[in-house]
């Protein structure tokens, strides 16, 4: 964890990193806005340019329809139907798993010994170790 600033009313930012990648160094940085109802998350890898894995996890209730770098997801809260869009890195190659075995993609476990499929988004490419991969999430009324 490197730093959050919450002093901008409406908006919250936070930042983090980890050295966890051979020679490379992964930072995430996070945005939410409450008035556009968007999250903004960009991904650098720094170091030397490397195949990359970006994954996105979802929760076992949100179904998720991806069309190349867009994905609409829905799901249902209160008996009442949601949706949002998630614009993924156009640069990666994006794939949905879930409940997948081999190899194990896509799952969820509220415990151990349980486990229930959930669409894990899977963006394959380079990263340079110069340029940030943006994902966007957009919440519909």
């Amino acid at each position: 964890f490197l730093a959050a600033d919450t002093s901008d009313e409406g908006v919250a930012r936070w930042c983090a990193e980890h050295d966890g990648y051979q020679r490379s160094v992964h930072r995430r940085r996070v945005e939410l806005t409450a008035a556009s109802q968007e999250l903004r998350v960009v991904d650098e890898v720094r170091g030397p340019r490397r195949a990359v894995h970006l994954a996105l996890h979802l929760g076992p209730a949100i179904a998720a329809d991806l069309a190349g770098n867009h994905a609409l997801l829905t799901w249902t809260r209160d008996g009442e139907d949601r949706s949002a869009v998630l614009d993924l890195p156009g640069q990666l190659r994006w794939q949905a798993h879930r409940g997948e075995s081999d190899p194990p993609l896509g799952w969820y476990s509220a415990g151990f010994g349980r486990k229930e499929p959930a669409t894990t988004l899977v963006g394959t490419g380079f990263a340079d170790g110069a340029q940030g991969f943006t994902t966007v999430l957009r919440f519909r009324g």
